[in-house]
């Protein structure tokens, strides 16, 4: 309840309606470039649509994984997909996508990127 009426019944989505999209980065410092790869299954794990590509930067580890979610964020919206669990393997990206306080590093903006 909130302020004494009762909340809506707000619409879940049915396990049949989540997709999940598996993020990764890879840097690769001899081709100064960091490689991006996204996954979107449905809730049978069946292929729906991936992207794969490559950005001329030389950065951390954690920047990489940082700037992967973002694009990942971006092309799921772009591409009007909702209800969408995202998985990534990198537990500094998890952790600051989860803090309410950022600073003005690269990475922090690019979290805050995402969180906007």
């Amino acid at each position: 309840m909130i302020g004494g009426l009762s909340e809506a019944p707000r619409c879940q989505p049915t396990l049949s309606q989540l997709f999940k999209c598996n993020v990764n980065a890879s840097i690769f410092v001899d081709e100064l470039t960091v490689r991006v790869g996204l996954v979107l299954r449905d809730s049978r794990g069946v292929l729906i649509k991936g992207l794969s590509t490559i950005y001329k930067v030389t950065s951390s580890p954690q920047l990489a994984e940082a700037f992967a979610i973002r694009e990942a964020l971006s092309w799921l919206k772009s591409n009007h997909y909702d209800h969408i669990i995202v998985e990534l393997d990198c537990v500094p990206v998890v952790h600051a996508l989860n803090k309410s306080i950022v600073d003005n590093s690269d990475f922090d903006c690019l979290i805050l990127d995402c969180l906007c």
